[in-house]
């Protein structure tokens, strides 16, 4: 049987970690897991899971803009920024509009820096910032750039706001929101948060936690998605056997027609559309920086057997999706 190679897109519930999503998935088709974004126990919403060689694509996932929905509630701070933490700030509510939020959220659409909350993942002497924040710690961090790329108000029934965010990664929403919340002269936590996008993937294309789970193995293999749509932002080019041999053994490879900039990342593809290496331009050559091997000997056997209708193509590359 065919390892299963790719991504699961799943709505992940409110009141479970990511990695307790992986858990239950792992455990009930006894594929290696992993994810391609965090999202907190308060947050539902598109989750990718990363299924077997899938689990390498972690950092490419890692990196896309994601779309968020949240809710954020005025008057009331907690110390984690979210209705789970203690309400620690109470401060006025003024009389908002609805013009004087979309007014006032207008100058937070851009580059930007933005200094990580104290419940948050990011790691500053050596320990993540949450376990400082448990022991009530408070430790300086260093402000990131982030870009939010829109912003829109969805409601408005005071106190609370709802708003549609696309945003870079590395963003944190509820400090967004309690940032959003001085600008208008109050405070706020947040009390409610959907990511409603991951890369290219969004809540039409993501399935339930357990809607997955009460799936057969063979049921939830074919709903699979293909790494390449993951990889859609890279050029995709196609190879032929003997540059597929080459890069499954890391050697560097060029291509005559096109000479990417330095750095630049791209994804190698058959042409059943199985993803084989990942590579990087370095000088006037490519350098592979992540091989799946195992797609390689399938494109191989495939050939060899005359099991691929499309060996006879000709060699040609380029963005599949242009």
């Amino acid at each position: 049987m065919t390892v299963p190679f790719g991504l699961l897109i799943v709505k992940k519930p409110i009141g479970i970690t990511s990695h307790d999503a992986v858990a239950r998935v792992r455990n009930r088709f006894q594929w290696k897991v992993g994810h391609g974004g965090t999202l907190d126990p308060l947050a539902t919403g598109v989750l990718p899971l990363l299924i077997n060689d899938g689990t390498k694509l972690a950092p490419y996932m890692l990196d896309r803009d994601k779309a968020y929905r949240f809710t954020m509630k005025l008057g009331e701070r907690t110390a984690t920024l979210d209705r789970e933490g203690e309400v620690i700030e109470t401060r006025y509510v003024p009389p908002l509009t609805t013009e004087d939020i979309e007014r006032n959220i207008k100058v937070f659409v851009g580059e930007q820096q933005q200094t990580p909350p104290m419940f948050s993942a990011v790691k500053v002497k050596g320990k993540p910032l949450y376990k400082h924040a448990h022991k009530g710690e408070e430790v300086e961090r260093q402000a990131r750039w982030i870009h939010i790329y829109s912003l829109d108000l969805v409601n408005f029934d005071s106190p609370s706001i709802t708003l549609d965010v696309t945003c870079s990664k590395g963003t944190y929403i509820r400090q967004l929101a309690l940032d959003i919340s001085e600008a208008l002269g109050s405070t706020a936590h947040v009390t409610a948060l959907e990511r409603t996008r991951s890369g290219p993937f969004d809540l039409d294309s993501a399935i339930s936690l357990d809607a997955l789970l009460a799936m057969t193995q063979m049921e939830a293999q074919k709903i699979i998605v293909s790494p390449t749509v993951a990889l859609q932002f890279m050029p995709q080019i196609v190879v032929d056997e003997q540059t597929a041999k080459c890069l499954a053994q890391g050697k560097r490879i060029s291509l005559p027609d096109d000479h990417f900039p330095e750095g630049k990342r791209m994804a190698f593809i058959d042409t059943s559309d199985r993803l084989l290496a990942i590579g990087e331009q370095t000088g006037d050559e490519i350098q592979p920086v992540k091989v799946f091997p195992h797609q390689v000997l399938q494109y191989i056997d495939a050939i060899t057997n005359n099991n691929d209708p499309h060996n006879n193509q000709e060699k040609h590359h380029g963005n599949v999706n242009e």
